[in-house]
């Protein structure tokens, strides 16, 4: 499934290179989901996913988070 989500992250990164925006941030919720397929709800500790239009896209998650939860997102990279 992650081959899905890495797609549609690829496509926007291609529309936001033709916009000039250097990268998005994803927030829990439907779009992190459907963006790099890590399902995370809204909550008081912080998680996001950052992904560049140039470098590596990486999690940004409390250190409960780290592991992600035994999903698999198409990238796995974390900053706690």
């Amino acid at each position: 499934m992650s081959e899905f989500q890495k797609q549609r992250a690829l496509e926007a990164l291609e529309l936001m290179k033709v916009d000039g925006i250097d990268a998005f941030i994803l927030f829990p919720g439907a779009n992190i989901a459907y963006y790099t397929g890590f399902s995370i709800s809204l909550s008081e500790r912080l998680a996001a996913a950052l992904i560049p239009v140039d470098g590596a896209p990486l999690f940004i998650v409390n250190e409960l988070e780290a592991e992600l939860r035994g999903q698999k997102p198409w990238f796995n990279e974390t900053a706690v």
